[in-house]
């Protein structure tokens, strides 16, 4: 699943869903507007978000720009 369509379903806003998992805000929202994380994001980040979401983001939800 989108982390766009993660966090509508979830109602919650990207700084407070970046807040809440201990993530970068502008990743989030970077990752949220385009679909894929930015160059340079770390494997941890992405790790904590897909943790946070229990699963339901996956890694390659944000990393294959589909």
């Amino acid at each position: 699943m989108k982390l766009s369509r993660f966090l509508e379903m979830e109602k919650k806003r990207p700084y407070q869903f970046a807040r809440d998992a201990g993530v970068p805000k502008t990743t989030v929202y970077f990752i949220a507007k385009h679909g894929y994380a930015p160059p340079g994001t770390t494997l941890a980040t992405l790790q904590g978000i897909t943790a946070f979401t229990k699963g339901e983001v996956r890694i390659e939800d944000m990393t294959n720009g589909d």
